[in-house]
């Protein structure tokens, strides 16, 4: 079931309180928002068997505002779609990959209705060997630029 503000278990002896994700799809509600999570595939064989989840957070209206985050989740993975199920989103929190990827970008016009995109997980500029920064600026040019930002700096905001 789901975990209210009223039944959210404390932790003692910490400032803030833990709740460990059970399930396929936890659900929170708290004064204001509900957070919804989902299980979802990490990106990379190699990390098959660690746990991930998106979260979609709504926060009350009127109207409700929507952002969701995906964590590491592989980049097209239908899961994604069935789990949004066609809701409009005013914000999605997306790993590079989602950008950077041919099929990430498809399935993102065609299954997370976004009106906003924030890039991240992103190195800084002076770690960047491997040019990733570069490559998805490109990729964010070919893929609405005018409504995706790339967080790219520490206490960077986004608009």
């Amino acid at each position: 079931g789901a975990v209210t503000a009223e039944r959210m278990p404390a932790v003692k002896g910490r400032e803030t309180e833990t709740v460990e994700l059970l399930g396929e799809r936890p659900l929170f509600y708290l004064p204001g928002l509900t957070l919804e999570f989902a299980r979802l595939v990490h990106e990379g064989e190699e990390f098959s068997s660690v746990p991930n989840y998106g979260c979609l957070a709504t926060f009350a209206g009127p109207p409700p505002y929507r952002a969701v985050f995906l964590g590491d989740a592989k980049p097209a993975d239908p899961a994604v779609a069935d789990w949004l199920n066609g809701r409009a989103v005013d914000l999605a929190l997306l790993n590079f990959p989602w950008i950077c990827l041919p099929r990430g970008r498809r399935f993102l016009a065609q299954s997370v209705p976004a009106k906003k995109i924030a890039v991240l997980h992103l190195p800084y500029e002076q770690t960047d060997r491997n040019h990733y920064l570069d490559v998805t600026r490109k990729a964010a040019a070919l893929y609405r630029p005018e409504d995706t930002v790339l967080l790219t700096a520490f206490g960077q905001t986004y608009p």
